[in-house]
C-alpha cells in the first residue's frame, strides 16, 4: 500500500517539531516559545514548585566540613553567559503506523537529524534585597541555530543576521535583545516572581515568565542550608505535557548532591525524575529531553555558577507507532564569558552533533 500523504506529512512534521523542540533547551527565554505556540490554550494549569533538602548519613566520626552555596548579588552588575546545545535525534519506523481509521503503510527505515543552538545571554542586577535576595533582567543577546533534517539542507538561523528570518524563527528573533520580565530571586536562586516590562513581548514568553515555568542554567537551585560533600538536596516542580490535546502538569524532581570542593569551586551533579507514572509512548516522546544527569561547577566566593553542563542519551520505543523508536542524544552547556562580555558565537562550536555525542 502507498504511503497516504496526509499521513506522512503527519510524521514528517512530528519529527520536525522534536528538532525544532531542541531549540529551546538552550535558553530560559526561549523555552516559552514554540512550546506555547504549538499547545492549545484550552487548559493551562499552574506549574508549582518546592524544595525538599535531605542530608547524607555519614559513616565516619569526623565532622564534615560544611559549605555555603548562596549567590552573591551585586547591585548593577552585568553578568554575561556563553551556551552551546549539540542534539541528535535517530529515528526508527516500522512498517506500520496506527491510526484512528486503521493501519497505514510508512517508510521503513531509519532517519537521523540533528540541530545545534548557540547563545550569548546576560543578566542584569537591578537591586539587592537586604537577605541577599535579588531583582534581576535575564536578556538574551544573540542565538545562531542550525537544524538538519534527514537527507535535507540545514536550516539556519543567526539573530544577528540582517537576512530574511524563516517563519518558524520569528518568535525567537522577536525575544532576542529584550528584556521581557524582571525576576525576583532568592539568595538560593529560586525564582520568587516575575514582573512583566515589556507588554509587547510574545505572549508565550509573557505567561512563561508569569507562571514562572522559565528556567535558567545560571540559577541553578543551591542548598538553603550549609552542606557537606556527600550531601543532597532536591527541587520539586512540574512540567507541561499535551494529552489527549489539552495540557496536564506532570511532576518532577530534581535531586542535586555536593560532588567534590576543590580551590573555591564546588562540583554539583544532579539528575532528574518523573514521578508520575508514564506508560503512553506519545508522552514519553515529550518528556524525552525533560530528564538531564548534569554538573555545575559554582564559584563560592563570587557566587556564581561558573560552568553548567547537562547530557541526554534516551530512547522511546513506538514512539512514532509500532516498531518505531525515537532516540535522543545531546549535551548542552552553559559557561560563565570571564573576558570581553561581547565575545562571539564561534562559528567552529556551531557544527551539528554526531553519533559521538556524550551519553
Amino acid at each position: 500500500m502507498s504511503v497516504q500523504p496526509s499521513r506522512a506529512e503527519t510524521i514528517r512534521k512530528s519529527r520536525r517539531t522534536a528538532v525544532l523542540a531542541a531549540f529551546l533547551a538552550g535558553s530560559g527565554w526561549i523555552s516559552g516559545v514554540l512550546a506555547d505556540d504549538t499547545a492549545p490554550a484550552k487548559t493551562s494549569p499552574a506549574a508549582t514548585s518546592g524544595i525538599t533538602q535531605t542530608a547524607a548519613t555519614a559513616s565516619s566520626t569526623t565532622v564534615a566540613a560544611k559549605h555555603v552555596l548562596t549567590y552573591k548579588f551585586q547591585p548593577g552588575h552585568f553578568v554575561h553567559y556563553v551556551g552551546a546545545n549539540r542534539v541528535q535525534y535517530t529515528t526508527q519506523l516500522g512498517d506500520q503506523y496506527t491510526t484512528e481509521s486503521g493501519p497505514t503503510q510508512l517508510e521503513v527505515g531509519t532517519f537521523q537529524s540533528h540541530q545545534s543552538n548557540d547563545t550569548n545571554t546576560h543578566f542584569r542586577v537591578v537591586k539587592v534585597d537586604d537577605d541577599g535576595g535579588a531583582l534581576i533582567e535575564p536578556v538574551v543577546d544573540r542565538t545562531r541555530m542550525t537544524a538538519q533534517m534527514h537527507g535535507k539542507k540545514a536550516v539556519i538561523f543567526d539573530s544577528a543576521s540582517s537576512g530574511a528570518v524563516p517563519p518558524e524563527f520569528v518568535a525567537i528573533r522577536e525575544s532576542i535583545g529584550r528584556t521581557v520580565a524582571r525576576f525576583q530571586v532568592a539568595p538560593n536562586g529560586k525564582l520568587m516572581k516575575a514582573t512583566i516590562v515589556d507588554e509587547t513581548a510574545p505572549k508565550s514568553l509573557r505567561d512563561a515568565a508569569e507562571r514562572l515555568d522559565t528556567r535558567f542554567p545560571f540559577l541553578s537551585l543551591l542548598p538553603a542550608t550549609p552542606v557537606a560533600v556527600g550531601d543532597k538536596w532536591r527541587e520539586e516542580y512540574s512540567v507541561i505535557v499535551l494529552n489527549g490535546g489539552l495540557k496536564q502538569p506532570l511532576p518532577m524532581r530534581r535531586i542535586y548532591e555536593l560532588a567534590a570542593v576543590a580551590d573555591g569551586i564546588a562540583v554539583i551533579k544532579f539528575k532528574t525524575l518523573v514521578l508520575a507514572a508514564v506508560n503512553e509512548p506519545e508522552l514519553e516522546k515529550q518528556l524525552i529531553q525533560q530528564v538531564p544527569t548534569g554538573t555545575i561547577e559554582f564559584d563560592i566566593e563570587r557566587g556564581l555558577v561558573r560552568s553548567y553542563t547537562s547530557v541526554i542519551d534516551r530512547t522511546t520505543i513506538n514512539a512514532f507507532g509500532p516498531k518505531s523508536l525515537l532516540q535522543v542524544k545531546g549535551e548542552s552547556t552553559e559557561k560563565l564569558v570571564t573576558g570581553d562580555p561581547a565575545e562571539k558565537v564561534e562559528a567552529s562550536s556551531s557544527q551539528p552533533a554526531t553519533s559521538e555525542a556524550k551519553p
